[in-house]
Order: C-alpha cells, then structure tokens, then sequence
C-alpha cells in the first residue's frame, strides 16, 4: 500500500512539470522562435534565408522597439531576381514601429522614403522575436498586382541601441506569387537584402504622411522594377 501511495505521489509532483513543459512548447518552436511566426513563414523559408544572407534574432524576449529611425545609407547586399542590384545605392527610408505588444509578439511598422513616392504599412500580419538588445521582425503582406495574387515578407533585423538601431537590416522576400504566363512579376523566392552601412539608423525627428499600403513592397516584386537611387 504504501509503495501505491509512493507511485500516486510522484506521479501527482510530475504533473506541474509536465503542464509547464506543455506551455513552453505552445510558446516557441524548434529554432526558438515565437509560435505564432510559423503561420507566416515555414522553417525551410527561414533556413534560405538565412544562406542568403538574412539576420534571424531568436528567442521570446524581445527589447520595445518603438520610434521613427533612418535607413542611410540604404545599401543592397544581395538580389537573386536576376536584376543584380547587389550594390546599388537605394533611396533612404523611414521606419516607424509602434503599438509592440509583448504578449501577442506583435508590433506595427510603417515605412516611407524620404523623397515622399513611398509609403506604407505592413501592419496585416506583423511579429517580432529576440532576446536582450537584439530583434527580428517578420512583416507578411497578401495583396493582387497586375492582376496577380501574391504573399510577400519583410525580415527587419537590429540591435537597440542609444543612438538608435545599430545594423539595421532588411530582406525583402517574394514567398508565393499565382499564374503569372506573360512574367509581370519576379520569379517566387525573389530575394533582396539592404542594410543601413554606417551600421547605425538613427531616430527620425521629420514628419512624414504614412498610409495604406503602396509601393515598396509592389515595386520590389514586380519585374524588371529599377531602384531608387541617390542622384549623384
């Protein structure tokens, strides 16, 4: 009886455990990441992204990210969708992040260039991940160019910094694009990748009118798009 009673016990003291262990699983998943960025992007998506070149902070603490900061100079580092802009000089861009909600994981980001022909949100589907000063951002927007359907994803990398965000870095990533016979889109998987090369994106003191969403994202996915580049 009393080796009955010892078996109920330790099986009563694991429950707790077990419940906590339930928990943490629901939270993240495998690569330490927030649950909830898997209904925006698979794990072999990340992993091509990471051989390109793409910056992924793990982990479910992320820092606040809040504020307006500077994207300058706006350089390309990688482009797989046989434009080669892989080097280009891209105009600056603003970023604004808002509304971070830590236990949702999710933040709201609004963009435009500074030449004012830019602007944008990315607030459909929008999470956040990482740990201490570091944090990665995953964008998702679903939309019809040219008559086509398409899904697109913003990969936002940085460090929190005092003077701003220390390298800043962004991929943009075509992820899936519907028929497309006559090629008025770039090819799905289409990737590009800028980073702020002073490595630090300061905060933005301008006013900038930010709205629905036009522009960056449907000029960076259609074909044979030219950036926008500094006139020097």
């Amino acid at each position: 009886m009393k080796l009955i009673l010892r078996i109920i016990t330790m099986a009563l003291l694991a429950i707790p455990v077990l419940l906590t262990a339930c928990k943490k699983e629901k939270k993240t998943n495998p690569n330490g990441l927030p649950t909830v960025i898997n209904t925006i992007i698979t794990q072999a998506q990340i992993d091509t992204l990471k051989k390109h070149g793409t910056i992924i902070n793990e982990g479910t603490t992320p820092p606040t990210v809040s504020g307006s900061f500077v994207l300058s100079p706006d350089i390309c580092t990688y482009d797989n969708s046989g434009e080669n802009f892989a080097g280009s000089t891209f105009d600056d861009y603003v970023y604004k992040f808002s509304n971070q909600n830590t236990g949702k994981f999710t933040v709201r980001v609004d963009y435009a260039d500074t030449h004012g022909g830019d602007v944008g949100t990315d607030s459909t589907a929008t999470y956040i991940s990482g740990s201490g000063k570091l944090f990665t951002i995953f964008a998702q927007s679903s939309g019809v160019e040219s008559g086509i359907n398409y899904t697109n994803l913003e990969v936002i990398s940085g460090e929190v910094a005092s003077g701003g965000i220390a390298n800043f870095q962004l991929t943009d990533y075509l992820a899936s694009k519907g028929a497309d016979p006559t090629t008025k889109l770039e090819p799905a998987g289409s990737t590009r990748i800028f980073y702020d090369s002073d490595l630090l994106s300061t905060p933005y003191t301008g006013t900038i009118v930010l709205n629905s969403l036009k522009g960056k994202i449907l000029d960076a996915i259609k074909a044979n798009a030219k950036p926008m580049r500094y006139s020097k």
